[in-house]
């Protein structure tokens, strides 16, 4: 079985659908992974104001927000 981990920014909710204006390319990710979890596919989608763990103990993603981190401490 195929797994895909999906690691949101930060948003209101689990979607990122609600509020006064809605993103239409998150709306089409929504879609997107609801087909997919129909035809088998195992999908975990972790947002970061929810699931900061889960952003911490990827090695990839952990890296790739601390040079993000690193970047903003050179602006200042």
């Amino acid at each position: 079985m195929i797994k895909v981990e999906i690691f949101d920014p930060a948003m209101c909710c689990s979607t990122g659908v609600c509020g006064p204006s809605m993103d239409p390319e998150l709306v089409r990710v929504a879609s997107a992974i609801h087909s997919l979890e129909r035809k088998g596919f195992n999908i975990k989608r972790y947002q970061l104001t929810n699931d900061p763990d889960k952003f911490a103990d990827n090695p990839a993603i952990k890296a790739s927000l601390l040079k993000k981190v690193l970047m903003l401490y050179q602006l200042f």
